[in-house]
């Protein structure tokens, strides 16, 4: 099997699973037992593209980036669950900072600018017609949380009251 440079990166980049079972087949497999429509807010080709446009260079950059920082990547895991867990969304998002891009900061600005903002305008404009619905329930990594180009502030500053439930 060969994989591309960016795919054995984000292999090297995801915590050890724990269960097996990841969040999103979860959340999926729980709609699906209660009857409940469930919708993406991307799709897979979108996903990949953000990587396959990538130049070879960058992606052989954070693959040696995510090799030569691999036990820092796994504490940076560990302290972003914790940070999650204490509901400190700006914290989660300086965590991520301190640890994304140790070798090149620029190529970790670029990749998050794709990997996070972009994204995060997308998810917005196509959750808007769910939203309207109502009773909608969305699920997006913590990352696009946070900040000025998060989706709690997108969500803000399209009118939407957002608070904490949990």
């Amino acid at each position: 099997m060969t994989l591309k440079p960016w795919a054995v990166f984000l292999t090297l980049s995801m915590p050890k699973p724990k269960t097996g079972v990841f969040l999103d087949m979860a959340l999926y497999q729980a709609a699906e037992q209660q009857k409940k429509k469930a919708y993406g807010l991307e799709t897979l080709q979108e996903q990949m593209q953000i990587f396959e446009t990538m130049a070879l260079a960058d992606q052989v950059a954070m693959l040696s980036d995510a090799v030569t920082h691999h036990k820092e990547i796994e504490h940076a895991m560990e302290e972003m669950i914790r940070v999650y867990l204490s509901r400190d969304l700006a914290q989660l998002q300086a965590v991520s900072d301190k640890y994304m891009g140790l070798d090149d900061p620029a190529l970790a600005q670029r990749l998050m600018t794709k990997l996070i903002d972009e994204r995060n305008r997308r998810m917005v404009e196509r959750m808007g017609a769910r939203l309207k619905e109502g009773g909608a329930f969305v699920a997006v990594g913590a990352l696009h949380l946070p900040g000025e180009r998060g989706i709690l502030h997108l969500l803000q500053q399209r009118g939407y009251r957002v608070s904490a439930v949990y």
